[in-house]
């Protein structure tokens, strides 16, 4: 994310679709476990997209990323301390009803923003029609 300053687009709690790429889902504020410290635990929206598997099944992907910063603190992510700690791509039919959710790949501590996606992709065209017909399946990393 050359040169984005995320905290131009946060205010109240929202970000502005219009200039943002990352809505957020939700926010959860909490104690952190190991220390005393406060955070909110954003869910953001990544990408969302219908995708078509070369059999002509057609499902609804929806990434999502998650971000942990100190309470009431704006989310940047040209800090090297703010970044996705997980990233999934969740898989529903068309009508909107889960299927199964792929996780990203780590890289250096961090999400890589398309993995999951990408992943995703690669496991509907290989599960697709299995999933459509209520046949067994079950996710393994692609």
């Amino acid at each position: 994310m050359d040169n984005f300053d995320l905290r131009k687009y946060l205010t109240e709690g929202k970000l502005n679709e219009a200039n943002q790429p990352y809505e957020i889902i939700s926010k959860k504020t909490e104690k952190d476990p190991y220390s005393d410290k406060i955070q909110d635990n954003y869910t953001l929206k990544v990408f969302e997209e219908d995708y078509t598997t070369p059999e002509g099944l057609t499902f609804k992907l929806l990434t999502q990323g998650y971000v942990l910063v100190e309470k009431d603190e704006e989310i940047d992510f040209n800090l090297g301390t703010h970044y996705f700690y997980y990233i999934k791509t969740i898989i529903s039919d068309e009508e909107g009803n889960f299927l199964e959710e792929i996780p990203g790949r780590k890289v250096y501590g961090t999400y890589e923003e398309k993995s999951s996606i990408n992943n995703a992709k690669r496991w509907l065209d290989k599960r697709g029609s299995q999933l459509m017909s209520g046949k067994g399946y079950q996710h393994k990393s692609t």
